[in-house]
């Protein structure tokens, strides 16, 4: 995905659970939080509970989001 497909796909999945693949190659179970002009606001999805210690990534470390269901 390119960046704009990213931030797209992020704005639509706010407080859904999504997967995310990362430039370096791994990939996360999150929920997305908030969307900001650089990059997002997540909590990570362990066992399906989600943690309660929220990160930050830019944008240009995002390599796809696909969304999980009818996830909320």
């Amino acid at each position: 995905m390119n960046r704009e497909e990213v931030i797209n796909r992020l704005t639509a999945d706010v407080d859904k659970v999504v997967m995310v693949s990362f430039n370096d190659g791994k990939a996360q179970t999150i929920k997305v939080h908030l969307v900001d002009d650089e990059g997002i606001v997540y909590f990570l999805v362990l066992s399906n509970q989600v943690d309660d210690r929220a990160y930050w990534t830019v944008f240009d470390d995002i390599e796809s989001v696909l969304p999980i269901g009818d996830s909320k």
